[in-house]
Protein backbone atom coordinates (compact mmCIF):
# COMPACT_ATOMS: atom_id res chain seq x y z
CA UNK A 1 0.00 0.00 0.00
CA UNK A 2 2.95 2.10 0.62
CA UNK A 3 4.11 1.83 -3.15
CA UNK A 4 0.92 2.73 -4.17
CA UNK A 5 0.60 6.01 -2.14
CA UNK A 6 4.25 6.72 -3.21
CA UNK A 7 3.23 6.47 -6.49
CA UNK A 8 0.19 8.74 -6.35
CA UNK A 9 2.15 11.30 -3.97
CA UNK A 10 5.17 11.09 -6.61
CA UNK A 11 2.54 11.23 -9.68
CA UNK A 12 0.60 14.27 -7.85
CA UNK A 13 3.90 16.48 -7.77
CA UNK A 14 4.62 16.15 -11.25
CA UNK A 15 1.44 17.38 -12.29
CA UNK A 16 2.10 19.93 -9.70
CA UNK A 17 5.12 21.28 -11.18
CA UNK A 18 4.03 20.31 -14.26
CA UNK A 19 1.38 23.04 -13.40
CA UNK A 20 3.62 25.36 -12.09
CA UNK A 21 5.85 25.33 -14.71
CA UNK A 22 3.14 25.89 -17.64
CA UNK A 23 2.24 28.77 -15.08
CA UNK A 24 5.78 30.06 -14.77
CA UNK A 25 6.03 30.12 -18.78
CA UNK A 26 2.83 32.36 -19.07
CA UNK A 27 3.98 34.46 -16.40
CA UNK A 28 7.51 34.91 -18.42
CA UNK A 29 5.47 35.45 -21.66
CA UNK A 30 3.29 38.07 -19.63
CA UNK A 31 6.16 39.84 -18.06
CA UNK A 32 7.57 39.93 -22.10
CA UNK A 33 4.78 41.86 -23.22
CA UNK A 34 4.49 43.89 -20.51
CA UNK A 35 7.90 45.18 -21.13
CA UNK A 36 7.76 45.52 -24.56
CA UNK A 37 4.49 47.51 -23.61
CA UNK A 38 6.11 49.71 -21.50
CA UNK A 39 9.33 50.89 -23.74
CA UNK A 40 6.33 51.30 -26.53
CA UNK A 41 4.51 53.50 -24.06
CA UNK A 42 8.18 55.23 -22.73
CA UNK A 43 8.81 55.80 -26.71
CA UNK A 44 4.95 57.26 -27.26
CA UNK A 45 5.29 59.74 -24.27
CA UNK A 46 8.40 60.88 -25.18
CA UNK A 47 7.63 61.36 -28.61
CA UNK A 48 4.10 63.15 -27.28
CA UNK A 49 6.07 65.20 -24.99
CA UNK A 50 8.46 66.79 -27.76
CA UNK A 51 5.52 67.40 -29.98
CA UNK A 52 3.76 69.34 -26.57
CA UNK A 53 6.84 71.46 -26.25
CA UNK A 54 6.94 72.22 -30.07
CA UNK A 55 3.17 73.06 -29.78
CA UNK A 56 4.24 75.35 -26.95
CA UNK A 57 6.86 77.13 -29.41
CA UNK A 58 4.84 77.79 -32.20
CA UNK A 59 2.12 78.82 -30.12
CA UNK A 60 4.46 81.60 -28.80
CA UNK A 61 5.71 82.53 -31.95
CA UNK A 62 1.89 82.82 -33.44
CA UNK A 63 1.33 85.13 -30.51
CA UNK A 64 4.46 87.37 -30.81
CA UNK A 65 3.24 87.57 -34.82
CA UNK A 66 -0.02 88.44 -34.06
CA UNK A 67 1.41 91.04 -31.53
CA UNK A 68 3.80 92.53 -34.61
CA UNK A 69 0.72 92.60 -36.53
CA UNK A 70 -1.72 94.17 -34.54
CA UNK A 71 0.88 97.00 -33.93
CA UNK A 72 1.58 97.52 -37.89
CA UNK A 73 -2.27 97.46 -38.05
CA UNK A 74 -2.37 100.06 -35.29
CA UNK A 75 0.11 102.48 -36.71
CA UNK A 76 -1.17 102.47 -40.37
CA UNK A 77 -4.84 103.26 -38.84
CA UNK A 78 -2.83 105.83 -36.93
CA UNK A 79 -1.40 107.15 -40.27
CA UNK A 80 -3.86 107.13 -42.06
CA UNK A 81 -6.25 109.11 -39.26
CA UNK A 82 -3.73 111.94 -39.01
CA UNK A 83 -3.28 111.88 -42.93
CA UNK A 84 -7.42 112.10 -42.81
CA UNK A 85 -7.23 115.08 -40.53
CA UNK A 86 -5.04 116.88 -42.53
CA UNK A 87 -6.43 116.32 -45.65
CA UNK A 88 -10.23 116.92 -45.04
CA UNK A 89 -10.74 118.45 -41.58
CA UNK A 90 -7.97 121.60 -42.36
CA UNK A 91 -9.46 122.15 -45.88
CA UNK A 92 -13.18 121.54 -45.18
CA UNK A 93 -13.59 122.55 -41.92
CA UNK A 94 -10.80 125.40 -41.24
CA UNK A 95 -12.98 126.62 -38.39
CA UNK A 96 -13.54 123.59 -36.29
CA UNK A 97 -10.56 121.78 -34.91
CA UNK A 98 -10.15 117.84 -34.84
CA UNK A 99 -9.33 117.10 -30.91
CA UNK A 100 -7.92 113.43 -30.49
CA UNK A 101 -11.49 112.07 -28.18
CA UNK A 102 -12.92 112.88 -32.11
CA UNK A 103 -15.40 115.66 -30.84
CA UNK A 104 -15.61 118.78 -32.76
CA UNK A 105 -14.51 122.46 -31.34
CA UNK A 106 -15.68 125.62 -32.67
CA UNK A 107 -12.63 127.84 -32.47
Amino acid sequence: MTLIFSASTNFTSVQDQAVKATEAQALEAEVARLRAENAELRHSSSSLDASKRRVEQLEARMDELVAQKESEINAAFDERMRNYEERYVSRYLPEFILCSSMVLIEV
